[in-house]
């Protein structure tokens, strides 16, 4: 391509930003994030942005930047100054005696976006729905998938191939078997789920006894549009969150669950001629096949209906729809659909995660995506991948 082009010229993105996190659901109440004049969580909603929006400069370095990297330092000792010995998102909500406990869990289930419970995940997770509020949530203009094609048309013009539909069957070193074709690389990169990767090594795999949650999507369009009242994204709680963290672990079906509802009018966002909605249900790593007709999806639409008011159920609003599952994600994730594979105490998240980017033992191997960052969402995942890449450029310099 044109040596002069610039990211910008090959691959533009047009983001546009939502007015809200989110409208949460909880125990009768419902609050947007930032909590809205008038709201009795604002005064303690306010405090807490207040304290924790500005951290996200320094999250967006421990992100970004290797673990050993100098330039990490001021923003780890910033975080670690703030936290102090509450190094789990539990324990440090829980410190927070001035801010109500409804509250408390409204911020707490975020940690359910590294697939786990708030005992489970670092408490900078406690931060991230206030650094959400203060710099905002940004969409790509066509929806997140271009990011995705964004990458694509940058890998391409780079002179790299993608080969889409190309299911691999066996990974070594110099050896990569696919359905169709062998190739032989010197250097292997993969965002396969560490089990599933070990699984093409030959490599024996136990199920762990302990895994993130799943989930079960269903994306729909609807014969009309929702009341104007809806935002983009509504997070519908359950009102026992600590049964449905027991729930996941025991890889059962809750009673109710972490609900999402991503609602887009008709050429919002997504250049659609209908309104879509994305209904998304937390769910255990069971590695089942569920459909629009099961009972626990069509229990958790008809409670997000209920809750959200609206004038007829969702089920009887959707024309057409597809599906995504355990299995589905059972497929090239973890076990079961576990989404960011096994579970790990809150202390290896972040450097100390396992597996590493590399090993010694494999110097060929590298890895990117949710095994080696957990953390859950794109950041987390763009940044490891980033981390990683940056290492192996260095490796093969040397």
């Amino acid at each position: 391509g044109d040596s002069a082009a610039t990211a910008d010229d090959i691959a533009p993105l047009d983001l546009q930003r939502l007015p809200e996190v989110g409208r949460y659901f909880f125990r009768g109440q419902a609050a947007n994030l930032p909590v809205e004049s008038g709201n009795a969580w604002q005064p303690a909603w306010d405090r807490f942005e207040a304290e924790h929006g500005p951290l996200g400069e320094h999250i967006t370095t421990m992100l970004t930047n290797d673990p050993w990297d100098a330039a990490i330092v001021p923003a780890a000792a910033k975080l670690f100054l703030h936290y102090g010995s509450r190094l789990t998102t539990k324990k440090y909500l829980d410190g927070l005696s001035w801010m109500p406990e409804d509250l408390r869990e409204v911020i707490s289930i975020h940690t359910l976006n590294a697939g786990v419970a708030p005992s489970k995940t670092l408490a900078l997770f406690a931060t991230m729905p206030a650094v959400m509020s203060t710099d905002g949530v940004w969409v790509p203009t066509g929806g997140v998938n271009e990011l995705a094609q964004m990458l694509a048309r940058l890998a391409t013009e780079s002179g790299a191939s993608i080969h889409l539909n190309e299911r691999v069957t066996s990974v070594a070193r110099r050896r990569v078997v696919t359905e169709t074709a062998t190739y032989e690389p010197d250097i292997i990169v993969s965002g396969l789920d560490a089990g599933v990767l070990a699984g093409l090594m030959g490599k024996k795999v136990k199920q762990s006894r302990s895994a993130s949650c799943s989930g079960i999507a269903v994306f729909a369009v609807l014969d009309e549009e929702l009341p104007s009242e809806v935002v983009t994204h509504s997070v519908i709680m359950p009102d026992d969150p600590d049964d449905l963290y027991s729930s996941l672990k025991n890889r059962t079906l809750p009673a109710q669950t972490m609900a999402f509802l991503n609602y887009y009018r008709a050429g919002h966002i997504y250049p659609n001629a209908r309104p879509t909605v994305a209904i998304l249900l937390t769910a255990p790593p069971d590695g089942k096949q569920y459909d629009i007709t099961s009972d626990f999806v069509q229990r958790e639409m008809a409670r997000i209906s209920d809750i959200l008011e609206l004038p007829r159920p969702l089920s009887a609003m959707i024309t057409d729809h597809t599906m995504l599952h355990p299995e589905y994600f059972a497929g090239f994730g973890g076990l079961g659909g576990a989404l960011y594979g096994e579970s790990h105490p809150w202390w290896r998240s972040g450097p100390f995660h396992a597996p590493a980017y590399s090993s010694w033992r494999s110097r060929w191997l590298w890895r990117v995506g949710a095994s080696v960052h957990p953390g859950g969402g794109i950041p987390a995942v763009l940044g490891g991948a980033l981390i990683s890449t940056n290492r192996l450029l260095s490796s093969l310099s040397r």
